[in-house]
């Protein structure tokens, strides 16, 4: 027996509280964190969050089925009436650096398309959410997506080299810097704080499903460059590219991003001319961004607590997040065979400046 959509949404909303809550517990803590199989990092906060998630929901809706990036994946689940579809942690590279703008994410799924929906931020306390028929709201606020009559100087979020394509630098567009997750990254469309949003191909069910609903609550639309909607809890989890903005814009902004995939496909240099970048910052930081990553064998998995640390491997220190991120994950897939030794990057520079809470690498 399914339950209704508003029932639904009351227990992701608390689920999802409590989940950021635990997640939290992890954040800037230097969490283990290794490599999967793809190459994508995950960390012990995704796994615990994870458990959490999983055993909360289903003790709730024993009858509903289960999808999440970090769980094996059931068949059967493609045969439920009802299914949740979590990501524990959308935005894990973010997570590891220290960027307050992750989330969990979680969605309820009726007939491939999702019906309640929660995703909260913890480190911003921002909890979003949405009900079929009924709206998406920041906390007590209703959202609407902004509505400029065009896309010129439109506030665009996206992968970076497609933002540099002629297409969209013709816009006139303001980038928004990076946002590491891509959930996030459609939840401020719905928000009003971007006018639009695209993403590449390879996202999955789990990136999608709750920042989907957000986004057409708030009066938009999050398609496919063919204009439909994504169909979720099918037999095959990636989606193509997909973009975000108002429906009166979609039509024109598929346009502009199917211009800038080609444009990548093509292999064109990306061009830099006209583009305005949104930062947080006014200027380029002075300091050194220091991080070292070092790794050995664990005693357990249950603590970081090293077996000898006489034979540490310090592989290096780096003078910024992507050099170090690049040394932590070579040696994370040298050793993914053997599950004790773990490699970590610390934040030298946030030990050197305390003061610097932030430590935006």
């Amino acid at each position: 027996m399914t339950e209704a959509p508003s029932a639904d949404l009351e227990l992701l909303k608390r689920t999802a509280l409590a989940a950021g809550q635990l997640a939290m517990t992890f954040f800037r803590r230097n969490p283990s964190a290794w490599a999967k199989a793809g190459g994508s990092p995950v960390t012990e906060a995704d796994m615990a969050v994870d458990a959490f998630l999983r055993t909360s929901l289903l003790a709730e809706r024993p009858d509903y089925g289960w999808l999440s990036e970090e769980s094996a994946d059931n068949p059967a689940r493609r045969g439920r009436e009802a299914i949740f579809i979590a990501d524990p942690i959308d935005g894990t590279r973010g997570f590891i650096e220290g960027d307050d703008r992750w989330c969990v994410s979680v969605a309820v799924v009726r007939g491939g398309r999702p019906t309640a929906a929660a995703l909260y931020a913890p480190a911003r306390d921002e909890l979003f959410t949405a009900v079929l028929g009924g709206g998406a709201w920041l906390r007590h606020r209703r959202l609407s997506v902004a509505a400029p009559a065009t896309l010129a100087g439109a506030r665009i979020a996206g992968p970076r080299g497609w933002l540099r394509t002629r297409a969209i630098a013709d816009l006139g567009a303001s980038l928004a810097e990076h946002v590491p997750s891509l959930a996030y990254r459609f939840a401020a469309v719905a928000a009003g704080r971007l006018d639009a949003a695209f993403v590449s191909p390879r996202a999955h069910d789990w990136d999608l499903a709750a920042c989907d609903l957000l986004v057409h609550e708030a009066g938009g639309r999050l398609t496919g460059l063919d204009g439909a909607a994504p169909c979720y809890n099918r037999e095959f989890l990636r989606h193509g590219v997909l973009a975000a903005t108002s429906a009166e814009l979609q039509p024109a902004f598929l346009a502009v991003v199917a211009e800038a995939g080609r444009e990548v496909a093509r292999g064109l240099s990306p061009r830099r001319s006209g583009i305005a970048e949104m930062t947080e910052t006014s200027g380029p930081r002075k300091d050194q961004l220091l991080h070292l990553v070092f790794g050995g064998e664990l005693e357990s998995l249950e603590k970081v607590r090293f077996r000898d640390l006489g034979k540490l491997d310090i592989v290096g220190i780096y003078p910024n997040y992507a050099q170090a991120y690049t040394a932590w994950k070579e040696k994370a897939q040298m050793t993914v065979d053997n599950a004790q030794i773990r490699y970590f990057i610390v934040h030298l520079h946030r030990l050197l400046q305390p003061e610097d809470g932030h430590g935006q690498p």
